[in-house]
């Protein structure tokens, strides 16, 4: 049953300033970001940290988010027992904020309408990012294979604004299975969710591709759940799998010729492997709790991180904090699981795949963990799943 206490907060439509804030730090980062300053987007989670202690509100009880708090402990005495330097302080500093960001925005009790917002934020901000890479890189499938591309006048990198696109084309996802009062809205969201898919697929970014494709069968696989009797649920799932099996082989063929073909190369691992293995040498070295957060810049020699976000945390930190952000993560899975809905784990795809493939926690690990946990709050205090929303 849904909890009484929260009723209120639910059915309310009013839109808070701090979920303006976040909204609007959506709409920069996933929308906006390769135009933006990294002064400027440095302000965003302080800010919205103190939109929050201003306009306080009912929170959930605190999960799996416990854990970060275990990492940034572990992280400061990381911090104390290595030289202590202006970078490796900055480094700990945004650890501390981003888990202070995320927190404070997924155990924030959010209203019906404040939820939808987000969502449509999201949505939006990958119409906004898939036009505007297309406008800027000649319909984009034939953007070369170089691994940056055109935002308007200036570069950027594929993966970024790859896994930019993600959660918003899942959020239109969601839209497309659960709109169904409002057909021009259902047709919207299909556009979008269209138009997106074929950014991602067009980025070649192999990674953030997998999370989408993983993330929307999560999402229809979860539709199918709702069918009623058990004949026609099993039926719709095999339909399911046959479309997603011809999908794959359409995309495939779509795919020759361009540099999107490099999404079907599993060969092709774009210079990680010689990362990873420099990596695990740096961490053969100081094991247990690593060199610090400083050791990777100053002794790989490499321009580019380690493009897996274990490896950095192990380089930084030893085994030790291999372990803690490893149990961080099956924690949020448990907790995501324990809805008994997939939606939520369809944005934690984005963050385990991020994680597999980049080098650390950034905002596009970050806001599809948000994305989660508020969802997963809303389905497990309203005893429902998220057909509330578009009613």
């Amino acid at each position: 049953m849904s909890d009484p206490r929260l009723q209120n907060e639910y059915l309310s439509d009013r839109i808070t300033p701090p979920c303006l804030v976040l909204c609007g730090i959506f709409m920069l980062i996933l929308g906006f970001i390769p135009a933006l300053s990294g002064n400027l987007t440095q302000i965003f989670r302080p800010l919205f940290i103190l939109v929050c202690l201003l306009f306080p509100a009912r929170r959930y009880v605190l999960r799996s988010e416990k854990w970060q708090f275990v990492l940034l402990l572990y992280w400061l005495f990381i911090l104390l027992i290595n030289p202590i330097t202006a970078s490796s302080v900055k480094y700990y500093l945004a650890l501390v904020l981003f888990a202070i960001f995320s927190v404070l925005a997924s155990s924030r009790v959010w209203g019906k309408r404040e939820i939808k917002f987000l969502l449509n934020t999201a949505v939006a901000s990958a119409l906004i990012l898939s036009v505007i890479l297309i406008y800027s890189n000649n319909g984009l499938i034939n953007a070369g294979s170089d691994m940056h591309v055109s935002f308007l006048s200036h570069t950027c990198n594929r993966n970024t604004v790859a896994f930019g696109c993600v959660p918003g084309v899942l959020c239109a996802a969601i839209g497309i299975v659960y709109e169904k009062r409002r057909p021009l809205y259902r047709l919207v969201y299909f556009a979008i969710a269209a138009l997106g898919a074929f950014t991602v697929f067009a980025l070649a970014c192999r990674s953030a591709f997998v999370s989408l494709a993983l993330g929307i069968v999560l999402i229809v696989w979860q539709a199918m759940n709702g069918i009623k009797g058990q004949q026609k649920r099993v039926f719709s799932k095999i339909a399911i799998v046959l479309v997603a099996l011809l999908f794959v082989q359409a995309v495939y063929l779509l795919a020759q010729g361009t540099n999107s073909e490099r999404l079907f190369d599993l060969n092709d691992d774009s210079g990680r492997g010689r990362l990873w293995d420099k990596a695990w040498d740096m961490i053969d070295e100081n094991p247990v709790f690593g060199g610090g957060f400083d050791y990777w810049d100053d002794n790989s020699g490499e321009s580019l991180g380690t493009h897996n976000t274990f490896l950095t945390i192990m380089v930084m930190s030893g085994y030790v904090g291999g372990i803690l952000f490893a149990l961080f993560l099956i924690a949020v899975f448990l907790d995501l699981l324990g809805v008994r809905n997939l939606i939520p784990l369809a944005f934690l795809m984005e963050l385990l795949m991020h994680s597999y493939t980049e080098s650390g926690m950034d905002y596009y690990a970050y806001i599809p963990l948000i994305l989660a946990l508020v969802l997963a709050r809303y389905i497990s205090y309203q005893s429902d799943d998220i057909t509330s929303l578009f009613r």
